[in-house]
């Protein structure tokens, strides 16, 4: 996204006061009706449901000058889901009603929140993918690598994600135990490709993460 459509809605949503939001506090939840479209100044908004027998998935992390819930502003589409802080995050709101006003004058408004949506399009579809791996080991790599083009900060082969993702967000994206990714996650750490660092996920790596999925996807044709 250029600067330019990145600063279309900065612009538009500073005339609205900042709200911070701590880490763990709800914003949006199953029954509500939204108050509006939020805008993140900072930090990172994990979007989850609960199944019928109580386990948690996650559907999606916001992070930066992304907005939220589209589908309900565009569609009036409202899923049972729940919207919270996955850190001290730094939030603005605009009435649907003004959101929608400014992007239907505003050209690169349209075209922005277009390509907004094709970024939540893909993001849901390599969930889709990743989940049809069957094998513990290279389901967690793939979403790991996922998770380094969205959140990471690339210095040469190492990865440093940004958001503070925990092995159980992980667990919870692509339907494992924590157990299951807590032992995977081990396996990794032991081969030196990925470690921990002021509670962020490191991969030290990067091409050895993508040739380790390759190498367990050839042990899995055998």
């Amino acid at each position: 996204m250029t600067d330019r459509r990145s600063n279309l809605f900065m612009n538009f949503f500073s005339k609205y006061p900042a709200r911070v939001y701590k880490k763990g506090e709800m914003i949006i939840r199953p029954d509500d009706i939204p108050s509006g479209i939020f805008y993140i100044e900072k930090g990172y908004i994990r979007i989850y449901s609960i199944t019928r027998d109580g386990q948690e998935r996650l559907h999606i992390i916001y992070k930066n000058d992304e907005l939220f819930p589209l589908m309900w502003a565009l569609q009036d589409i409202q899923k049972n889901l729940y919207y919270e802080a996955l850190e001290d995050s730094i939030l603005r709101k605009s009435s649907k009603e003004d959101f929608l006003q400014f992007i239907k004058s505003h050209n690169d408004g349209l075209f922005d929140v277009t390509n907004r949506l094709v970024v939540m399009f893909s993001t849901f579809s390599d969930r889709i993918d990743n989940l049809e791996i069957t094998k513990a080991y290279p389901r967690l790599i793939a979403r790991l690598l996922f998770l380094a083009t969205r959140f990471g900060i690339r210095k040469g082969e190492k990865v440093r994600l940004a958001a503070p993702i925990t092995q159980r967000d992980i667990a919870v994206s692509i339907a494992m135990t924590r157990e299951t990714t807590s032992r995977e996650f081990e396996v990794l750490e032991k081969k030196g490709i990925i470690g921990y660092k002021n509670h962020r996920i490191i991969i030290n790596h990067l091409k050895k993460l993508k040739d380790e999925l390759e190498i367990s996807y050839e042990k899995e044709r055998l």
